[in-house]
């Protein structure tokens, strides 16, 4: 078939290896620009994280001193920052640069150490914590649909020339499959409802999505993108844990750990720091209702870095992360689609099964709803808003494998009119101008508070230690 020829809704006719080519390049330049965003939001909250992490480091230098010799470490920053400040000849840039990277390697290393503790808990020291976590189970041997889908699942790889991944189910009633792990430890996910809901046919072109999936190296980027979400929402719930017993709560789990191979608490562990922050602890506790001046007062040296969590990095996330994850993931489906055609030679079933989902509950509970990259379909764990969702429209999956030989009708939103565009154009500019407004802001509040509350005491606790200690 000519490849001008067009469907009778527009859409060129397209081949599988096409589309896949144009969804790769597409996503792999996104992600690249992704890449960019976190290593600037890495370097910029290790900077903000450097007068606490200076101080940290520099009195933990000071104890060591009072037992062994060890250089003045903060009498050391605190004269290169005065020979800076007091210079009457302008500071060249890649000095200034210098003095940045210098002073963001302290919080860098925290939040490096943070990444790699995260990582052993979830995905090295016990993969079946994260599992356990979010509440998937292994099939059931006495049940029929669960052993056939089992047997899918096995033909699948096969077709796909691949080792076949393991399986999970969620016992849940909405309809939903996902991806997660990679390499030997790779897992489809498939809820109870879904199993249920479709049959045959339709279930076995899901799991060739997934399956297409994990061959693309989804299951790699979804570990990626789940621990960074890890390590977002751990800062966020640390830096709103002060003046918060429900946070704290939610944090104590993971400060119980007990040595490299206490594996027992690993799904309490992964249940208390992953997702958002502001989501409702498990255990139900309410946040703390009687002021605690003491503790108040006690935290106010660490005021200017609890705004990193509280806003700066959510606030960065939404504009930032938040648009780019969406952008990558809706070219990596769509990318799988293509691939699933690829395996099965069979766009029809593909696009039946999205049909017959159309109108199906998807949404999963809370427990496995922040792990929302990892499913194929909306798990409910983003807002609304369309540049935030890592979800194509089921109309444009559709429509896509239409364009590589389905035939399934689903009717399309009607497109909203130019001006309703025009006019939300100037509101969604300034919304975004007035919110990175507040990240500036915020980021010289932070370093401000730092400095007036950390200076001071930092100061007299260094200088008594100093006296004690080896000259």
């Amino acid at each position: 078939m000519a490849a001008s020829e067009r469907l009778p809704s527009g859409i060129e006719r397209e081949s599988f290896f096409a589309a896949q080519s144009r969804y790769r390049s597409s996503a792999r330049r996104w992600s690249l620009l992704m890449g960019l965003v976190v290593l600037s939001m890495t370097l910029v909250v290790s900077l903000l994280l450097a007068p606490a992490a200076l101080a940290l480091f520099g009195l933990l230098a000071d104890v060591v001193n009072l037992v062994v010799p060890v250089p003045n470490v903060l009498g050391k920053v605190g004269r290169l920052l005065d020979s800076s400040i007091d210079s009457k000849l302008p500071v060249p840039v890649a000095r200034l640069v210098e003095l940045g990277l210098m002073a963001a390697l302290p919080g860098f290393m925290i939040l490096l150490a943070v990444w790699v503790r995260l990582g052993l808990i979830a995905f090295e020291r016990n993969p079946d914590a994260l599992h356990e976590a979010i509440g998937l189970r292994h099939p059931r041997a006495g049940d029929f649909e669960e052993g056939q889908l089992a047997n899918v699942v096995a033909e699948m790889a096969v077709a796909a020339g691949c080792q076949p991944p393991r399986l999970a189910l969620i016992d849940s009633a909405a309809c939903n499959t996902g991806i997660l792990g990679e390499g030997e430890g790779a897992t489809i996910i498939v809820t109870r409802g879904l199993v249920d809901h479709l049959d045959r046919g339709q279930t076995q072109a899901l799991v060739g999505q997934a399956i297409a999936s994990l061959a693309n190296g989804d299951g790699l980027l979804a570990k990626r993108m789940l621990h960074l979400g890890m390590l977002i929402g751990l800062l966020m719930l640390i830096a709103q844990s002060p003046l918060d017993q429900a946070k704290r709560d939610r944090l104590k789990p993971l400060f119980r750990m007990r040595g490299a191979r206490d594996s027992a608490a690993d799904p309490a562990v992964l249940r208390s720091v992953l997702g958002n922050a502001s989501s409702k602890p498990d255990d139900g506790a309410a946040p703390e209702t009687t002021p605690n001046k003491w503790r108040e007062r006690a935290m106010m040296p660490l005021t200017g870095s609890m705004l990193i969590g509280i806003l700066i990095v959510p606030i960065a996330v939404m504009l930032l992360v938040a648009p780019l994850d969406g952008m990558i993931w809706r070219r990596r489906r769509l990318l799988a689609d293509a691939t699933a055609v690829q395996f099965t030679r069979d766009p029809q079933a593909l696009a039946e099964a999205y049909a017959a989902l159309s109108q199906a509950d998807t949404k999963l509970d809370s427990r496995a709803r922040w792990l929302g990259d990892l499913f194929v379909l909306d798990a409910g764990a983003r807002s609304n808003l369309r540049v935030s969702s890592p979800y194509p429209r089921l109309a444009t999956r559709i429509a896509r494998l239409d364009a590589m030989g389905a035939n399934v009708a689903l009717a399309v939103n009607a497109r909203r009119p130019l001006w309703v565009w025009l006019a939300l154009g100037p509101l969604v500019a300034l919304v975004v101008s007035l919110l990175g407004t507040v990240i500036v802001l915020c980021t010289w509040l932070s370093l401000a508070l730092n400095g007036l509350f950390l200076v001071l005491p930092t100061a007299l606790i260094h200088a008594v230690l100093r006296t004690l200690g080896h000259a």
